[in-house]
């Protein structure tokens, strides 16, 4: 079957799983490094802010680059001691009211979708590298949207925030597989992306507790 060998479904996604086990092997460094130079680690930030977010944004208008664009400190290094400067002034975070935090994602949002929009009038070519992970708009919905969930600060977790919690991780692996069958139905942008979403995390809370019934009950 052409499935069985990996002809009709591939998983790009998995980049995902060797980004994320890389952090967790360098952040031992990391939090040593961020003990002791915590503001000089702030400056190598903003660097990678203007190396790696900014700088390819101005490229695709034409625009004057940032010298030093091969800064070696980039990718998602950037995103990760960037949640840590957010989440340890948690309490600041906590005074800013949600509206502004709104107001920061809508406009990442409108930065890619009017970027994506000048493109595709220009130059006829639909892209979407204006959504991609490392674009300036992908930026400000990133820090708004993990800046909402400091603000809601999940402590004190009750069980059903808990298994949705844990159901995130099934539902990034299967989402792919999901949004297969949903585009059979409509390959509308907005369609597929809140089926796809709403499917897969349905699917993971029902895997969540089916392990939790019939799994972590077993005593090895």
């Amino acid at each position: 079957m052409p499935v069985l060998q990996g002809k009709e479904i591939v998983a790009p996604h998995f980049w995902y799983i060797y980004m994320i086990l890389g952090l967790y092997f360098i952040t031992p460094w990391l939090q040593k490094v961020l003990k002791f130079a915590k503001k000089e680690t702030f400056i190598i930030l903003i660097l990678w802010f203007l190396c790696s977010i900014l700088n390819p944004h101005l490229i695709k208008f034409d625009l004057p680059r940032i010298p030093f664009s091969h800064f070696p400190i980039t990718e998602f290094i950037g995103y990760y001691i960037l949640g840590y400067y957010i989440k340890v002034d948690r309490n600041k975070i906590k005074k800013v009211p949600f509206s502004i935090i709104i107001i920061i994602y809508l406009i990442g949002f409108f930065i890619s979708a009017i970027s994506t929009k000048y493109v595709l009038l220009k130059t006829g070519n639909r892209i979407s590298d204006f959504f991609d992970k490392n674009s300036l708009g992908t930026f400000f919905m990133t820090v708004s949207f993990f800046t909402f969930f400091i603000k809601l600060d999940f402590k004190n977790r009750n069980e059903a925030v808990k298994i949705v919690s844990n159901s995130t991780y099934f539902a990034f692996l299967v989402h792919l597989l999901v949004l297969k069958i949903v585009v059979k139905f409509s390959d509308e942008m907005i369609f597929k992306s809140f089926t796809t979403v709403i499917i897969s995390i349905l699917l993971g809370i029902i895997y969540e507790i089916f392990v939790r019934k019939f799994f972590l009950k077993i005593k090895l």
